[in-house]
């Protein structure tokens, strides 16, 4: 039986996990962020 190496995964794969995986997604996500943050400013 084989056995799975453990790998630590950082902020920048999980990034790229969900990249590959749907891409207008994570676009929308970002934007919405950038939204929310900016709001409190205006």
């Amino acid at each position: 039986m084989l056995e799975a190496e453990s790998k630590k995964y950082t902020l920048l794969d999980y990034i790229k996990i969900n990249w590959e995986i749907s891409r207008p997604w994570v676009v929308v996500r970002a934007m919405e962020k950038m939204i929310r943050g900016s709001l409190p400013s205006l």
